[in-house]
């Protein structure tokens, strides 16, 4: 069952035929992969999933599984079959009650958990935030993530960060703060 397609290919729902686990399986070409120059951003999200694999977070998605089948490199994680939340959003239009705040706080442990690691994500959006069946939230798509240096300040790294496109969020304007 297909559940999605991105930049280097298509996310389906599959079975592990052994276990009986549901598995999200990302399928991206080499051909497609080495044409956009990208060979990096999927060794490190192969690198960041496999890191969060081997410790794992409530609030991180992981990679169970990797496969070289031909001319596609096939990762396998953990279905989570609620959606995202910018489909949420669109749904609802607005959140209401405690519903942003639980979603907020499981998106700060979730990065609080990479942040432990070293790991910087650096595309957080609503389109990048999946649900699982009861609604908790995982940091997903660690295409642009990074991992921090040691040799510069903590918490910083250097390169291009976000999605081509994807507005910055607001920030609200403070009175007694002046812009820079």
């Amino acid at each position: 069952m297909r559940r999605s397609t991105g930049a280097f290919g298509k996310v389906d729902a599959v079975v592990h035929l052994s276990t009986g686990c549901m598995l999200a399986r990302k399928s991206m070409s080499r051909q497609v992969i080495k044409g956009k120059k990208a060979q990096s951003v999927v060794v490190n999200e192969f690198k960041f999933l496999k890191m969060l694999g081997e410790r794992p977070s409530l609030f991180t998605t992981l990679l169970r599984y990797v496969v070289h089948c031909g001319d596609e490199i096939q990762l396998f994680m953990p279905l989570l079959s609620g959606g995202d939340l910018s489909y949420h959003l669109r749904m609802a239009r607005k959140f209401s009650g405690d519903r942003p705040v639980f979603h907020a706080a499981q998106i700060a442990l979730g990065l609080d958990h990479m942040h432990s690691l070293r790991l910087i994500h650096r595309d957080i959006k609503p389109a990048n935030i999946q649900l699982d069946e009861f609604g908790n939230c995982r940091v997903s798509d660690l295409g642009l993530a990074a991992e921090a240096h040691a040799t510069l300040p903590p918490g910083l790294t250097r390169g291009r960060a976000g999605t081509p496109g994807a507005p910055p969020p607001r920030a609200p304007r403070a009175p007694h703060l002046a812009l820079l």
